[in-house]
């Protein structure tokens, strides 16, 4: 028993070792609880080497959508979107009692969505088009003729 022991902490220190050479942040940290899992679970040798590398590939997808939306830096300042749209609920474009953060979430969301997903930025038209439905849906009501 002892030298099962031995040997299996040498194999966790291999794997710690490689996993840091390898750049394997998320193997590395759920290795033991995922192998003490498997070993419960009676999970083959590819089960457990799926789960290990769908664990990295699901923890990357979700860091590199993190920067990529910090990457992005979608402008949220008083200076920017908000302003505008205060100037044109100033204007009569805009419901006097519309929320604005609401409609600047409905104009960013999208964006978002696209750069999340990858599916590239909108196209001048596009963005124009987006801009113009959420305008509208926050537009003041029409008066009735």
């Amino acid at each position: 028993m002892w030298a099962s022991r031995r040997a299996a902490q040498a194999a966790d220190a291999a794997v710690d070792q490689a996993c840091r050479m390898l750049r394997l942040p998320t193997i590395r940290a759920q290795f033991p609880d995922l192998a003490e899992a498997a070993a419960r679970d009676q999970m083959s040798y590819r089960e457990f080497l799926a789960e290990l590398l769908m664990a990295e590939c699901d923890d990357r997808a979700r860091r590199r959508s993190e920067r990529r939306i910090k990457a992005a830096v979608f402008p949220r300042e008083e200076s920017c979107g908000a302003s505008t749209m205060r100037k044109a609920q100033l204007e009569g474009q805009l419901a006097s009692d519309a929320d604005l953060d609401v409609a600047l979430d409905l104009i960013y969301g999208p964006l978002y969505h696209r750069l999340v997903f990858h599916l590239g930025m909108p196209d001048p038209e596009q963005l124009d088009k987006l801009i113009a439905h959420a305008l509208r849906a926050f537009g003041p009501p029409h008066s009735a003729r």
